[in-house]
C-alpha cells in the first residue's frame, strides 16, 4: 500500500513526476530526486506529512536542492517542501500547493519572497504563527486556508494590497493580524486582510502571553481585543477550590491589567467541589458549559451580564437565579437538570424574556417558556 511506503529510490532514467504522484503516501520520510528529472508538476508530495528529507541529484540541470534545504528548488522558485524545509535566501516565490496539507508547525520566509502561490500552505493544520515578509506582493488564494492552529499573522508588508477573502478562511476563530505602525487603515480597505481575523493591532505581540494565572484563576485574552480576557479551564486538571471570586479587572504580576469580559467554556465543569462563585458587574458573558454538573449551589449573575450559554448551569444545585435585564440571550438547557432550583426571577425591564406573575419561570417575546423549576405556575 502506498501509505506504508517508509522510503523511495527512484530510477536513474526517470524524466518526469507528475502533479500528485506520491499524494496519499503518508509514510514517507525520505526521497531524492534522480538528476534525470527535467519536469515536475504542482506539488507530487501533497499530504506526504512524515517527509523531512527532500533531495535533489548533484548534476540535474532543471532542479536542485541548494544549502541542504530539504526542498525542491527550480531557479529562484521552490517547487515543493517537505516537514523540514527551509527556505534559501534568494528565494522569489513559492510555488503553488508547495507545503500542502504536511503537519509543519513553523516556517520562516525570507525577506527575497515576493509571490507565494495558490494553496501554499492550505491544510497546514499544525501551523500556529506565520510571519510575512515586507517584500511581498502577490499572496495566492487559498494560501493559508483551513490551517486551524493559525492564530497570529505578522504582517511586516507596509503598503498593503489586495488579497482574496480566501487566502485565510478557516484559520482558528482567534487569529489576530499584527501589522506595522501607522497601516492599520491601509489594511482594513480590503477584505482580504479583515474577513478572517478576530482582531487587527499595530503592534507584533511578541510580548503578548495570551494565557496566564493570578491567584489560582487561569485566563485566556480576547484576540478580538487584548485587553479582554475569559476565565478558562485549568491547563491541567480543574478547579478543586469551593469558591472563587473573579475579579472585574485582573493584574499580572508585572502590573499589565485586563477586563474580565467572561466566563469560558467549560470553565468550571464538573467541579464537584465548587459550591460559590462570586461574579462582579462588568462580565459580559456567561459561556456554555461554564458550570456545567459542577457542585455550584450559590451565584449571582452581575447586571452587566447580556448572554447565558447553551447548558451553563446544567446539572448544578443552584436553588435560586435571577436573570439581569440586559440578558438578551439564554441558550437551550442552561438551567435544566437542576434538581434543588426553586425559584426563577427575570429582572423588571428585560426586553427578551420575562417571568410575568411571579411565575418561577423565564418566558421569551414568543411566549414560550424556555426555564421552569421545581415551584414554575404555567
Amino acid at each position: 500500500r502506498s501509505s506504508d511506503l517508509s522510503f523511495l529510490v527512484l530510477p536513474s532514467s526517470l524524466e518526469k513526476i507528475g502533479t500528485g504522484s506520491f499524494q496519499g503516501c503518508s509514510s514517507l520520510t525520505e526521497i531524492v530526486i534522480p538528476m534525470s528529472v527535467n519536469s515536475i508538476g504542482s506539488n507530487p508530495f501533497v499530504g506526504c506529512k512524515k517527509l523531512r528529507t527532500l533531495q535533489v541529484d548533484d548534476g540535474n540541470t532543471v532542479y536542485d536542492s541548494r544549502n541542504n534545504c530539504n526542498a525542491i528548488l527550480k531557479d529562484d522558485v521552490l517547487v515543493a517542501g517537505c516537514m523540514s524545509t527551509v527556505i534559501p535566501e534568494g528565494i522569489t516565490k513559492i510555488g503553488s500547493n508547495a507545503f500542502y496539507a504536511l503537519d509543519i508547525e513553523e516556517m520562516v520566509i525570507p525577506n527575497s519572497v515576493v509571490s507565494i502561490g495558490g494553496s501554499a500552505f492550505n491544510g497546514c493544520s499544525n501551523l500556529q504563527t506565520i510571519e510575512l515578509p515586507s517584500s511581498l506582493k502577490v499572496i495566492g488564494d487559498r494560501s493559508f486556508a483551513n490551517c486551524s492552529k493559525l492564530f497570529k499573522v505578522t504582517s511586516l508588508i507596509e503598503v498593503p494590497f489586495e488579497i482574496s477573502s480566501n487566502v485565510f478562511t478557516n484559520i482558528s476563530n482567534n487569529s489576530i493580524l499584527f501589522v506595522p505602525e501607522n497601516t492599520i487603515n491601509d489594511y482594513l480597505q480590503y477584505n482580504g486582510w479583515t474577513a478572517n481575523f478576530a482582531g487587527i493591532y499595530e503592534n507584533k505581540g511578541e510580548d503578548i502571553e495570551w494565557n496566564f494565572e493570578v491567584d489560582g484563576i487561569f485566563y485566556e485574552i480576547d484576540a478580538s481585543n487584548i485587553k479582554n480576557v475569559r476565565v478558562t479551564k485549568p491547563q491541567e486538571g480543574k478547579y478543586t477550590k469551593t469558591s472563587y471570586t473573579i475579579p472585574a479587572i485582573v493584574t499580572k504580576t508585572n502590573g499589565d491589567t485586563y477586563n474580565v469580559v467572561e466566563i469560558g467554556k467549560n470553565a468550571f465543569s464538573y467541579c464537584y467541589n465548587l459550591t460559590n462563585v462570586t461574579l462582579k458587574d462588568g462580565l459580559l458573558e456567561i459561556g456554555e458549559s461554564s458550570f456545567y454538573n459542577s457542585g455550584l449551589n450559590t451565584i449571582s449573575i452581575p447586571g452587566s451580564v447580556t448572554s447565558i450559554g447553551r447548558t451553563a448551569f446544567y446539572g448544578t444545585n443552584i436553588k435560586t437565579i435571577t436573570i439581569p435585564s440586559k440578558v438578551i440571550e439564554i441558550g437551550e438547557q442552561a438551567f435544566s437538570n437542576c434538581k434543588s432550583l426553586v425559584e426563577i426571577k427575570v429582572e423588571d425591564g428585560n426586553t427578551v424574556y420575562d417571568s410575568r406573575n411571579n411565575c418561577n419561570a423565564i418566558i421569551d417575546n414568543n411566549n414560550i417558556l424556555i426555564a421552569g423549576c421545581k415551584s414554575t405556575a404555567v
